[in-house]
């Protein structure tokens, strides 16, 4: 028989294990039905893109395939982009040498990441840089004169492909060392870059400014409760958050404050503040590309009716001036476009605003919580996201031909990129984006999805026949005339897809 204390003991276990049931049970229920007021955000599935489940984690460091190397202390070369414009200062990379620890959480990071790698296999990382609006001549220039100044190097996406092209890069799977099948290498990248098996230039994370480079919506919360408006973290949850809804909650927000009759960035209220780079994003966002690849690993064009929709869309948002503020209207008025659109959003005079992340440090003294959101699809049947890796901006790996030592530069470049997957990317995701600079815990999960669904479309980072570079300048003139547009630069497009063919074909 038991004794009275055995029971008593089995009596308590038995209520407790019921309490845990019960709980169980009613945070189910509260999953399923979609009740905005409870729970986090981050319960729910967001959408049908590929996302890291707990079980996946890693929960060990992967180590590169690499042996041991004393490399003499040999100083590898990083030629990288720099500038004074006060619009492209924010882009000046922060991701490859740091000269000493500060306390600010991304330099740190890549200065404990150098300094591991440097120990281990003596050698020392120096940056050496030039003006970004000459850098590919010079890029050009030097290759061409024969001279080994760098080893490795980053211009921006728009700039790599004519590099290439030119015969200037060293074809990526051909260098000793290099493992891109790797975690630490962008897999889009290399399957979206990469023209008849051969790889010129791609991305991973020791290139940490291409997160910096995605772009997202970022939304003021108290206009959106003053306007008393949908939650739009609801309307991503329930795949709703479409251009269309975007553009609906805009109307009801822009106003005009001096009431001088006319909308102006310096006084009034915008429900939508973006730039031309802005229709780019929003076609990627609608799961459309300019350019795809068949299955000989070739482009052919992919800009079709469902790409018209949705720059149709975008057009209704980004045309309508008594709802929105296009930054690049104001080329030649300010000396900085894109710090009067950070000041408007920050005096809540904007209800939303499109950026590039590397744009959500700049609002850290503003007073007003935000949001962030990803880009809008384009309907509900839509299942998956797409954020556009900038090409302006956006910076890709690049060997130059004249490297002297592939096989030592392929041991450096694995071991950067593997020990940035563990420093530098989560100081940059999970320290400083997600902790320091976001202010809420919902934009988690939405920065998740940003970055869980990178676009590298070859169209546009080749830009064949000029199309991509010339439809963001549509909405300089509010220029709705696409189909025709479309039909007159098509036959150069598929003609600059057989240019790239046949040279990829004759370079190594």
């Amino acid at each position: 028989m038991l004794k009275k204390k055995n029971v008593f003991v089995l009596v308590v276990l038995f209520i407790l294990l019921g309490i845990i049931i019960m709980s169980t049970s009613c945070a189910t229920k509260d999953t399923e039905t979609g009740d905005s007021n409870k729970g986090d955000t981050r319960t729910e599935a967001i959408d049908g893109n590929e996302t890291e489940s707990a079980e996946n984690v890693e929960t060990a460091k992967l180590q590169p395939n690499l042996g041991a190397a004393d490399f003499g202390g040999y100083v590898f070369r990083v030629l990288n982009r720099t500038t004074t414009s006060p619009d492209a200062i924010d882009w000046i990379p922060r991701d490859v040498y740091a000269e000493a620890m500060n306390g600010e959480t991304i330099n740190d990071a890549v200065y404990k990441r150098n300094a591991y790698l440097e120990d281990k296999y003596n050698f020392k990382i120096s940056q050496i840089f030039w003006d970004s609006a000459e850098i590919t001549k010079y890029i050009a220039r030097i290759i061409q004169a024969g001279d080994d100044l760098f080893d490795v190097t980053y211009p921006n996406f728009a700039n790599a492909p004519v590099l290439a092209q030119e015969g200037h890069f060293v074809n990526l799977h051909t260098i000793p060392n290099l493992d891109l099948s790797q975690p630490w290498w962008d897999q889009r990248a290399n399957a979206s870059l990469s023209i008849g098996g051969k790889l010129y230039f791609t991305s991973g994370d020791n290139a940490m400014v291409n997160k910096d480079a995605c772009p997202a919506i970022l939304f003021n919360k108290k206009l959106l409760a003053e306007n008393e408006l949908e939650n739009p973290y609801v309307l991503v949850r329930n795949n709703q958050w479409t251009i269309g809804k975007l553009y609906d909650m805009c109307k009801g927000v822009a106003k005009d404050l001096n009431g001088d009759g006319a909308m102006n960035y310096n006084d009034d209220r915008y429900g939508f503040i973006g730039q031309r780079d802005s229709l780019t994003s929003f076609l990627h966002g609608a799961g459309e590309l300019i350019a795809a690849k068949n299955t000989d690993d070739y482009p052919v064009i992919t800009f079709a009716e469902r790409a018209f929709k949705a720059m149709e869309g975008c057009f209704d948002l980004m045309y309508d001036q008594d709802v929105s503020h296009n930054a690049h209207h104001l080329e030649g008025i300010v000396p900085a476009i894109y710090e009067v659109s950070e000041k408007m959003f920050m005096e809540d005079r904007a209800l939303f605003m499109w950026c590039r992340l590397r744009i959500v440090e700049n609002l850290r003294s503003m007073e007003t919580d935000f949001g962030i959101l990803p880009i809008p699809k384009l309907d509900s049947a839509q299942t998956k996201w797409g954020h556009t890796v900038n090409r302006y901006v956006g910076v890709p790996m690049c060997v130059p031909i004249t490297n002297k030592n592939l096989e030592r530069t392929g041991h450096i470049l694995e071991a950067i990129c593997a020990e940035s997957k563990y420093t530098t990317i989560p100081a940059y995701y999970d320290v400083a984006l997600k902790t320091k600079f976001a202010r809420d815990a919902e934009s988690e999960v939405m920065l998740d999805i940003i970055f869980n669904s990178t676009v590298y479309d070859v169209g546009e980072i080749y830009n064949f026949g000029n199309f991509g570079y010339d439809l963001i300048f549509m909405c300089m003139k509010n220029d709705r005339n696409l189909a025709s547009m479309f039909d007159k630069y098509l036959p150069k497009m598929e003609k600059d897809i057989e240019k790239v063919i046949e040279k990829y074909g004759e370079l190594n």
